[in-house]
């Protein structure tokens, strides 16, 4: 169990291997794909415990545990291409491909869950999704986050479904700086104070208790004051529907109920976001 793979080098692997590596008791070994060879040489680089793989098929060799971190996209002519040993042990990373289809790539392996790392583990917060309960991984992986081990593939994909609300919440803290820079706030200035309040923020939400977040709402919200206006003004625009609307079409993405690449074609290409008007203006 101490010798971890990563088959995809992108994000979410840079921030599962920092998080492992920087732990008080790191793994032994962890071996990466080539694919992204300047992120996966500067892991190398970091740290000790990790070694840049030739190709896929020899990170494989060189793992027990194997984490399957590739696009959605691709996934299924990469791993169709793999060598997968009966005794290997299967993490896949990947949103759109079900425990059952996973299987059907990496036989004669049969040891395979889901989990859904957040980049946040790098520094050791955030939550993991692990679905179906694991012991072997749990321990593995519990470290760098706080595991949730859930019951059912539609829990995973509902708690996968809410991690789609990472960039639209750093763009709503942009609009944010945008808006102030438009008032002659230095960006420096603007992006810390917002960064700053929101943090505080998050860890208010974190500390959450029974009262749920309804009752950090009217905790946050003077009557007839500034938080009670913005967020009767919002609501109002229709801002919690549209926020339930994206979810439920995620959800369908990644229940496969819905052609997303048919979607994405019929779509309009996004309008300017306010950030680009007003450095426009």
């Amino acid at each position: 169990m101490d010798r971890i793979g990563f088959v995809g080098t992108g994000t979410i692997t840079e921030a599962v291997v920092s998080g492992l590596c920087t732990l008080a008791e790191p793994p032994a070994r962890i071996t990466v794909s080539p694919r992204n060879a300047s992120r996966a040489e500067s892991l190398s680089q970091r740290f000790a415990q990790v070694t840049v793989a030739p190709d896929n098929q020899a990170v494989l060799d060189a793992s027990d545990v194997v984490c399957i971190a590739v696009g959605p996209g691709i996934a299924n002519d990469v791993l169709k291409a793999l060598n997968f040993r009966e005794d290997h042990i299967v993490v896949s990373f990947v949103s759109t491909i079900s425990i059952a289809g996973i299987r059907e790539l990496i036989a004669p392996a049969r040891h395979v869950c889901r989990m859904v790392p957040l980049p946040p583990v790098a520094d050791h917060l955030g939550p993991i999704t692990l679905y179906p309960p694991d012991k072997k991984i749990a321990a593995l992986f519990g470290g760098i986050g706080t595991m949730t081990e859930i019951d059912t593939e539609e829990q995973l994909y509902a708690l996968w479904t809410v991690t789609a609300m990472m960039a639209p919440y750093f763009g709503f803290l942009q609009q944010m700086s945008a808006w102030l820079e438009a008032r002659n706030i230095e960006p420096q200035l603007a992006q810390r104070y917002v960064g700053s309040m929101l943090h505080a923020l998050s860890v208010t939400g974190k500390q959450v208790g029974d009262g749920g977040f309804e009752q950090l709402i009217v905790e946050h919200s003077t009557p007839r004051g500034l938080n009670e206006q913005a967020l009767r003004e919002l609501n109002g625009a229709g801002w919690d529907a549209l926020v339930c609307k994206a979810l439920d079409l995620i959800e369908d993405r990644l229940n496969g109920r819905a052609d997303f690449e048919s979607r994405l074609r019929q779509s309009p290409s996004p309008a300017p976001s306010r950030t680009k008007a007003i450095r426009n203006e």
